[in-house]
Order: structure tokens, then sequence, then C-alpha cells
């Protein structure tokens, strides 16, 4: 079988929060607890189905933002570069046994969630948009919690 390596990039496009969500986990009463699972960044997930219409969870992928793999093994991240004037943007990167076409035979969405323990929606975006190549970009909206957004680059 074929592995496929994505790559998820989000843009925060509001600042604010993005703070305000460091700011409540550094002063939150019982935040150790909270805060165990930080390192993992925000929950990743490919789903069967559509955003509209979730399924079972195909593949778990490494979380976005997050310092650590799905085993724990450190990851490397990025620099933010000018963060006073551009967005935050954070990134993961996994690869899947599977191939572009296994995705896009059947319907798939790659879904974001806010924490491990909090696992609301953020973004969502249904595998398609536009193959270059072997790279395929996927979109990804908010869902749910406002202010973020993103694309997913799938690449064989």
């Amino acid at each position: 079988m074929s592995e496929l390596n994505i790559t998820i990039r989000v843009k925060f496009h509001q600042r604010w929060f993005f703070a305000l969500a460091v700011a409540l986990g550094v002063i939150a009463p019982g935040a150790n607890s909270a805060l165990a699972h930080e390192e993992h960044g925000h929950p990743t997930r490919i789903h069967e189905g559509s955003c509209e219409a979730l399924g079972p969870v195909a593949f778990r992928l490494n979380g976005v933002g997050g310092s650590v793999d799905l085993d724990n093994a450190p990851v490397a991240t990025p620099t933010a570069v000018n963060p006073d004037v551009a967005y935050q943007v954070l990134i993961s990167e996994t690869t899947i046994d599977g191939t572009i076409e296994d995705l896009l035979a059947a319907g798939h969405a790659v879904m974001l969630y806010e924490s491990d323990e909090v696992m609301d929606a953020i973004a969502c975006g249904n595998v398609g948009g536009a193959l270059n190549g072997n790279t395929l970009f996927t979109g990804l909206a908010e869902a749910g919690v406002p202010g973020h957004i993103g694309f997913a680059l799938f690449r064989s």
C-alpha cells in the first residue's frame, strides 16, 4: 500500500482568540489537568463522510500546533515570525497508509478539535479541492468555534 503525507496548516484570523486561549490556560483553576495534553496541539482526524455528516474516524493525525506526535515523540515546531502583525499559523504533518485516490473514492473530511478535553469542532474541510500533480489542496473552514481557517495538503 502507498503512503500519503498530510500537512495541515491553520490560520487563526482572530489573533485575540488565540491570545485569550493561552491566557485562560495559564490562569484557569485546575489548569494542570487541562494542560496535560497541550503538547499534542489541536486533535485532528480524518473522518468518513463529510463535514455536514461526519462518520467514524478513519485516521488519527498529529495535532495541529503540537510539539509531540501521536506517540509522544517530539516534532519540529516552526518559529513564529513577525507575530505582532501577522496571523498565527499552526501546522501538523502526518503520514498515513493510503492514497489520495483512496480518500477521494469515498467521502472523507478533515476535522480539527479544540483540545483532547473539549472535543468541540473548530475547523473542517471535505477532502477535495485543487489537485496539482501529486498534491491535493483541501480548504478548512470554521466549524463551531469561530476564528479558525486553513488548508490540508495531501501528497503521495
